[in-house]
This record gives structure tokens, sequence and C-alpha cells, in this order.
């Protein structure tokens, strides 16, 4: 939090250890001498604390005697509480076997998870994901505004940039139809690969294997040199290749 008085009156949770962020919480509305006297537990960088609440001792005095409105004591406590909640969530989820850091992803309508996605987060834990469709509650407080917003979102001027979370996931859709008794047989004779872009579709025979790669090789050449929706056509031409085949 040291330097620009910008960065003075803006908290972010990510920038201050989770000992820190424990420690702010329960000492946050005491002035500096009181909250540090005796020295900081183990893991609390005095240097760090120290200007979080130096300031939001200021902020409060202010609003006490002069009346100045700010973002309050509370909010800051709720974003606090809400992050050390969020960074136990995010260790459960890498245990599992789920990515590290999973908001630094974006996440499409097809619930596939993309690194570096618009909106996610880069470089520090700025949000926790709160909806199947990768909505997303900010950490950050504006110390200055009474309802402790940032800079408004990307998305409220150009929510074309978030995508359609409802979008069926561009792929090739194969239809083998009715597994047969044996298994790896098919009671129908004919299957049908189909570009659900534009809707390109390729038959096959369903007990020949030659047959399916062939189908596939047509498909996937059409993905790549298709003159309409160009760069979706691309991408699932990059996919679908490696995708596990029935």
């Amino acid at each position: 939090m040291l330097g620009s008085e910008l960065q003075r009156d803006r908290f972010e949770p990510a920038e201050f250890s989770l000992e820190e962020n424990r420690f702010l919480l329960e000492h946050l509305g005491e002035s500096p001498i009181v909250a540090l006297d005796g020295g900081t537990p183990s893991g609390v960088n005095e240097a760090a604390v120290r200007p979080m609440l130096t300031r939001t001792f200021e902020l409060e005095d202010l609003r006490r005697h002069k009346g100045h409105e700010w973002a309050g004591l509370d909010l800051i406590k709720q974003k606090i509480a809400k992050f050390l909640r969020w960074m136990e969530t995010a260790a459960e989820i890498r245990r599992r076997g789920g990515p590290a850091h999973v908001s630094m992803y974006g996440i499409d309508g097809a619930g596939k998870l993309y690194k570096y996605a618009i909106g996610s987060d880069a470089g520090i834990v700025r949000s926790m994901i709160t909806g199947p469709g990768g909505e997303r509650e900010r950490f950050a407080v504006d110390l200055r505004r009474p309802k402790g917003e940032v800079v408004p979102s990307l998305f409220d001027i150009a929510p074309w940039l978030k995508g359609d979370p409802d979008r069926i996931h561009d792929d090739v859709e194969e239809v083998w139809g009715e597994e047969g008794r044996v298994k790896g047989t098919w009671k129908s004779k004919h299957g049908t690969l189909r570009c659900t872009i534009c809707g390109q579709t390729e038959m096959f025979k369903t007990d020949n294997r030659s047959a399916y790669n062939a189908a596939r090789a047509r498909l996937i050449k059409h993905l790549r040199h298709v003159n309409t929706e160009i760069d979706r056509h691309r991408v699932l031409a990059q996919t679908y290749p490696n995708k596990a085949t029935s």
C-alpha cells in the first residue's frame, strides 16, 4: 500500500499475506499505536500493515468529526473475510486436481477454463468466482467512495466482450446411433459428423474405421478452409483433431 495517493486509498487483500489479512481483520479501526503495541505476530510485516491501519483510522476520524463518508470498516472487513474464505476454497480446488488460483481463468459457456481470459485475474487474486457463468465479485475497495466501488467494470461499457454464457460451445457433433449388443458395434449402418457452427455434415459407415477417419479428415479440412465464421472454425480446427474418438 506504500506509494501513490491512489494506492493509499485502495485496499486489495491479495497485496497482504494471509496472516496480515487476519491481523487487519482483528485490528482495523484501532490506532496504529494501539494495534502495533507489543509488535506483530509471526508472518505479519509491520511496514505492510501500518499504512492501512493509519489510513483507515484517519478516514474514520474524519467521518466522526467532519461527517466525511468513506467505504467504512465493515465493508473492508467483509472483503477480507470473503478473501480468506475464497483462498481456502481455491486451495481445496487445487487439492482436488483443479488449477492453482482458479480465478486467473475465465469460464466459457461449456464450463471450460481458459487462462488469461478477459475479466480473469492476473498476477494476484483480485476476485472470487460466484456463478456458473463465471460471474465474479471483486475484493478491491476504494476507501474514498461511500460504497467502496473501484473503477467501473469494462463490461459496463463493453458487455459484448464478456460473450454469451448461454451460447452452445462450438464442437463437432458425432452421431453413431444406438450401440449394438457387442461393445463397439452399432445398430445403425451410418453415422454423421456435424460442425455445430454451420451445420456442415459428413457421413461414414459405423462398421468401417477407415471411413470414419476419412470423414474426420474431410470435416477438419472444412474447418480450416471455410469462408464463413472463420475465427470460430479455426479455433475448432485446433481442438477437434485432438478429441478422443468413440
